[in-house]
């Protein structure tokens, strides 16, 4: 996976944070804590409409763990093959 595509992955991602979120009943700081940022981190995500690698991956891993955010998630144009196969070859990274 290139680096264009993680950028796009991240906006794509926090673009739809506010709504995957709260698809699993999550506030900005249950969702900060559970992906070991900061609430403020959450609300700057949400606001601008990007993240960091380490955020995007950190919120998929919790966000494909719920339920009600699977089929959000699945309708978001994410490349989740790609970045599992990224993942799979950065050590101790990987998606649940």
């Amino acid at each position: 996976m290139n680096e264009e595509k993680r950028r796009q992955s991240c906006r794509v991602m926090a673009s739809n944070l506010p709504a995957l979120r709260k698809s699993c009943g999550l506030t900005q700081s249950q969702f900060a804590e559970l992906i070991g940022v900061s609430r403020s981190t959450v609300t700057a995500v949400e606001r601008k409409k990007d993240m960091s690698w380490n955020v995007f991956v950190s919120s998929l891993d919790v966000l494909s763990r719920h339920s009600a955010s699977k089929m959000f998630l699945g309708a978001l144009d994410l490349d989740i093959a790609g970045i599992e196969e990224y993942l799979s070859s950065v050590p101790g990274k990987e998606l649940c």
